[in-house]
């Protein structure tokens, strides 16, 4: 959803093993700068991973760079971060960047 200046994420947070729920507190969204928010679906120390990864990635970036990760730049580093991962076929999780603006 997205409309003038604004967009909508949605997404559960429930942390299931097959039918069992386990947890309804599983973080699946993840703020990544003041306009920057990625979702991650998949299983969940997948997404885990995934996360700590993006996040040590920005981090490297803003010391390297000392200034913040612009949006445009972080799904440059993202693509490439999936042509990592589709050697690496062991993460299942699927990427999906929520740009607010650039």
């Amino acid at each position: 959803m997205a409309g003038k200046d604004c967009v909508g994420i949605a997404a559960d947070t429930r942390l299931g093993v097959q039918a069992q729920t386990v947890a309804c507190d599983f973080k699946k969204v993840f703020k990544m700068g003041d306009k920057l928010f990625v979702g991650l679906a998949g299983l969940a120390s997948d997404v885990q991973t995934l996360e700590q990864l993006l996040t040590f990635r920005k981090n490297l970036y803003e010391l390297k760079e000392e200034r913040e990760m612009k949006p445009k730049v972080r799904a440059g580093r993202m693509s490439e971060g999936q042509e990592e991962r589709s050697e690496n076929a062991h993460l299942e999780t699927h990427l999906e960047l929520f740009r607010l603006s650039y």
